[in-house]
């Protein structure tokens, strides 16, 4: 019969046949690592968005749209789970950049840089919701930079130590004018000017399509010099920073974290010289830092492994603010219409 049956008798709470779980159980548990069945970073991600929402209302602005989206359209768990998985893979991007920064300045210690820093500031308006006497809108201000990979660069072209000879003995002083000129092929330049003139004619005028094979070989063959081969820009982002470059504090602040996010050691700044590139503002806050460091102790403070180079858009830029400067009219500077107000409002009034 059933009950009959012999039962298992149960250990008491406190008998030495209790069974206790292996520590090593509870270790490899996944349930450690979670609370409630939930993972705990869940909470802890809500609760940051809680709090940027109350200090900007448009922080979560992104998240929320896309949610409804999802929610609207019915999605599929795969599609939530891909778009859960967008942070991780911006994470395994920026690590993977890292590494090639970190690549390009580890081969700086034996060989001459293959590439030039390009950086610029960049501007946001950032409007204040309610305008108080103390409470205004403010420019943010900020550095954005790249890192250009050089090609066909020659060994020891960027060394320091000739650049230094030629400014200790003032060699500069020897370059006149009339030598300048005399250095320039006229006759290369105007036939590069009559055949590029020819080329637009070409372009426009469908009849003298007959005389194209002529025209292009004045570009390969007669006035060819140095044919460029044809190749695909390798450019590397930084990180951007919130560090005002227009100042020379700024600018310093800029070239220190270059250096950082390269792992460029000091050895290699006694050695070479790194490309600078930028506009005008940016060329002379980097001339000021080699003046006012010029007397420290070691070439890297002292700022020589800088070199500065401005870029050929930014002079066309200087051209043309000059026009604006000549057109200038003094009745627009009160006014809120006009260039003078725009320039008011990025602080570029001494630019």
């Amino acid at each position: 019969m059933r009950g009959s049956e012999p039962r298992e008798e149960e250990p008491d709470a406190g008998s030495d046949g209790e069974k206790e779980e292996p520590a090593e159980l509870l270790q490899n548990s996944p349930l450690t690592d979670k609370i409630g069945g939930r993972d705990p970073w869940q909470a802890v991600t809500a609760s940051i968005l809680v709090l940027l929402f109350f200090r900007y209302r448009l922080a979560v602005i992104f998240p929320m749209l896309i949610g409804l989206f999802a929610f609207t359209c019915n999605a599929n768990r795969e599609l939530v789970s891909l778009l859960l998985h967008t942070l991780a893979n911006l994470h395994v991007l920026a690590a993977d950049s890292e590494v090639r920064l970190k690549l390009l300045g580890a081969f700086t210690d034996t060989l001459s840089p293959q590439f030039l820093f390009l950086f610029d500031n960049v501007n946001k308006m950032q409007r204040a919701w309610q305008h108080t006497l103390g409470h205004k809108d403010e420019l943010k201000s900020g550095t954005a930079a790249t890192v250009i990979e050089l090609e066909d660069v020659p060994p020891g072209a960027l060394l320091s130590e000739p650049f230094a000879q030629n400014i200790a003995d003032k060699a500069r002083s020897k370059l006149t004018v009339k030598q300048l000129y005399d250095d320039i092929d006229w006759p290369h330049v105007r036939g590069i000017g009559a055949a590029t003139i020819l080329r637009i004619w070409l372009k426009y005028v469908p009849s003298l399509s007959p005389h194209r094979a002529a025209v292009e070989e004045l570009f390969t063959v007669k006035h060819n010099k140095h044919r460029l081969r044809l190749r695909k820009s390798k450019i590397h982002t930084l990180r951007a920073t919130n560090i005002d470059e227009s100042t020379t504090v700024g600018a310093a602040s800029v070239l220190r974290n270059f250096l950082a996010q390269l792992f460029i050691t000091p050895v290699s700044l006694v050695n070479w010289m790194f490309m600078l590139c930028g506009d005008q503002l940016t060329i002379d806050r980097i001339r000021k830092i080699i003046r006012y460091t010029a007397k420290c102790d070691t070439p890297h403070e002292q700022h020589k492994w800088a070199l500065p180079i401005i870029q050929l858009w930014h002079m066309k830029w200087a051209w043309q603010k000059a026009i604006f400067r000549l057109h200038w009219h003094s009745d627009l500077a009160k006014g809120t219409f006009g260039l003078h107000h725009d320039i008011v409002l990025i602080e570029r009034e001494k630019v």
